[in-house]
């Protein structure tokens, strides 16, 4: 007859909450990680946005771009990540950067600004949809931006996180 020790009862009653509480732990810490990265890209690519809306002029009653060169390689260069964007009038007509990235209108009467996940030439991008206007004009603004970097500094803060445990 076999009879466990006492010490070994109580390691075998402790380690199963404990697990479980490391379980959890490490899954909030997780998601704790994602949306810190998210909210830092999603400022990045806001700005990005407002950089370009800012440029966006009528000239001869057309939209029009006045993005200088320097700003538009600035504006595409990203160690990580490959950044594109958009912008077009309200009639749908777009006047700059890259067709495939226009999208629906779907922001409320109240909104400006929609961020949301696509995929666009195949990979998956966080995107940022903008209304603004020009000389009482309304256009919209697309910004989107692969996110390797975004899931690179998520795994960053994760691991961070993991080694305080």
């Amino acid at each position: 007859m076999h009879t466990d020790s006492l010490r070994r009862q109580l390691l075998i009653r402790l380690l199963w909450p404990l697990a479980i509480i490391l379980l959890l732990g490490s899954v909030f810490a997780y998601f704790f990680a994602l949306h810190s990265a998210v909210n830092a890209y999603d400022l990045g690519i806001l700005n990005d946005a407002l950089d370009i809306s800012r440029q966006v002029e009528v000239r001869q009653g057309r939209m029009a771009l006045n993005l200088p060169t320097a700003a538009r390689q600035m504006l595409q260069t990203n160690n990580e990540d490959r950044v594109s964007y958009a912008a077009w009038d309200e009639t749908g007509q777009v006047f700059a950067g890259n067709p495939k990235l226009q999208m629906a209108d779907m922001l409320s009467p109240d909104e400006n600004h929609l961020f949301q996940d696509i995929e666009l030439e195949g990979e998956e991008q966080r995107a940022l949809l903008l209304r603004d206007k020009a000389e009482g004009r309304v256009f919209y603004v697309a910004v989107a931006q692969t996110v390797h970097g975004r899931d690179h500094l998520t795994g960053g803060i994760f691991a961070s996180i993991l080694i305080q445990i």
